[in-house]
């Protein structure tokens, strides 16, 4: 069931209203039941392997509290593992030995293995991760361990976040989920708000520049220079606005029910550098690499000097690209992103030097861009299908340029080859710019306060606006996922 169906539609007012009809004592027990409901339309065994990862995690986390010494850190260990097994066995299993059996196959060597045909449970890479915390923070003394099984599953299967987080900290969720709020017509009115906001740049935006990325994408060999050029960067804000509009639907919802959840993006295509773009990007993913990869590492490292801090960010976000799925085109993709934070790390007094130089809209202006297209090049290893067609978009970007830029704007049949007409890349276009206009003015609050100091008149013409954007412009399909929700 997801977030852009109508079956959503209906589900969603339907587990509010049982929520706040239920007993104060027994609302965790509604929304655990609405939460596995939600969870097993996708299908209705997986949510066994989530249950059975819960109950160990829990478990574990008592374990690992009530213990002390050598007998402490075996608890966080075999939680640790057991955790990655199963991630491991479901998601990771038949690339992993593929992979293998390649490198064998270079040296004459043949190694068979039996691949394993089961589906992925859906979410398991966020829950994972969450567990993995949880039972981290437990070990550290930062969180004691939970004691009640119920609030602890709904704390993992959670339906407002189980499909692509936020990866929630222990000591965020947990406490909420005990306090069991009462229902707030402002907070509810909040989160309709900015479930609206989360709806309109999924379905009226990242969902139409999906038409033209998805054509040149899927057919990379028909497309060259300039084509290209604009697949690659409508792709960059398709995430965007896809995955920000996830969440947003995943805090809207969640808002309703009076909860607050993470804050996953903050402006990130505003960010001066790399460094800065990752605390603005996918947060808790972020936060997460930071203080359980990247840091650790760092510390362990420390005498290495820069270097340490090199060797860490390679290998974390390395790491954070395999995590975002079974392939060499995220490991790539992690890759990159690693190197170009390591660049940043070794040029930075020099780069601070050049920036002084510089008026300060002309340093912004330079900073973003570079960050923005930096960011964009190693999304081609995202989104591409193989290594080969990476390499293809890679060499073939600037491929005959000043001919494909004259080609498309002078012939309209190369725009109609991408996938949408004149009037509909124009309106995208229109889109992006509208909504990158709307984050600029929120470097000083939210976009739901700057609308709430305007006159009545104002507010209910914005709001209007959006539903009917939503209703004349948005793409609707089935086959319109979230681009998160493979993960």
């Amino acid at each position: 069931m997801l977030f852009n169906s109508w079956k959503f539609m209906v589900f969603f007012p339907a587990a509010a209203a049982l929520y706040y009809i239920a007993p104060a004592r027994l609302r965790w027990a509604a929304l655990l039941a609405a939460s596995c409901f939600f969870y097993m339309v996708f299908n209705p065994y997986q949510i066994l392997f989530i249950l059975a990862m819960a109950a160990a995690n829990f478990g574990a986390g008592i374990l690992i509290e009530k213990a002390e010494g050598k007998p402490r850190r075996a608890y966080v260990i075999a939680a640790i593992v057991l955790d990655c097994a199963f991630l491991f066995v479901f998601k990771y299993y038949n690339f992993f030995f593929g992979s293998v059996s390649s490198v064998a196959s270079l040296f004459n060597m043949t190694l068979s293995f039996a691949a394993l045909t089961i589906i992925v449970p859906v979410g398991i890479s966020y829950i994972t991760f969450q567990l993995l915390s949880y039972c981290i923070e437990v070990y550290r003394g930062n969180r004691e361990a939970e004691r009640h099984p119920g609030i602890f599953a709904l704390s993992v299967l959670l339906f407002t976040k189980v499909l692509s987080g936020p990866i929630e900290r222990p000591g965020d969720l947990l406490p909420q989920l005990h306090a069991a709020p009462r229902a707030d017509s402002r907070e509810i009115v909040e989160g309709l708000k900015i479930m609206a906001w989360g709806f309109f740049k999924k379905v009226v935006v990242a969902d139409r520049l999906a038409i033209v990325v998805n054509q040149v994408f899927g057919n990379v060999r028909d497309y060259s220079g300039f084509s290209l050029v604009i697949a690659t960067i409508f792709f960059t804000f398709q995430l965007y606005y896809d995955f920000s509009g996830y969440t947003d639907i995943a805090l809207g919802s969640a808002r309703v029910l009076g909860y607050r959840l993470t804050q996953n993006f903050d402006r990130p295509f505003f960010a001066h550098s790399l460094t800065d773009f990752w605390r603005r990007w996918h947060v808790s993913l972020s936060a997460w690499i930071r203080d359980y990869l990247y840091t650790p590492i760092v510390l362990n490292r420390r005498y290495w000097g820069k270097a340490g801090i090199v060797f860490a960010l390679v290998v974390a976000f390395t790491l954070c690209g395999l995590w975002h799925g079974a392939s060499w085109n995220f490991v790539l993709f992690g890759f990159f992103n690693g190197v170009g934070l390591s660049l940043e790390v070794l040029v930075q007094k020099a780069r601070n030097r050049l920036n002084k130089k510089m008026p300060s809209f002309l340093e912004s202006f330079l900073n973003i861009g570079i960050t923005f297209l930096y960011f964009s090049f190693t999304l081609i290893f995202f989104r591409a299908a193989t290594t080969a067609d990476s390499w293809y978009v890679i060499t073939h970007l600037f491929s005959g340029f000043g001919q494909s830029v004259a080609a498309f704007f002078l012939d309209k049949s190369v725009v109609l080859k991408m996938g949408l007409s004149q009037f509909e890349f124009k309106l995208a276009l229109l889109l992006v710019v509208i909504v990158q206009v709307l984050e600029f003015m929120q470097r000083r609050g939210s976009l739901w306060e700057i609308i709430a100091a305007k006159p009545s008149w104002f507010r209910w013409g914005a709001y209007y606006l959006i539903l009917l954007g939503l209703a004349l412009f948005g793409v609707y399909s089935s086959k319109a996922q979230f681009i998160y929700f493979q993960f």
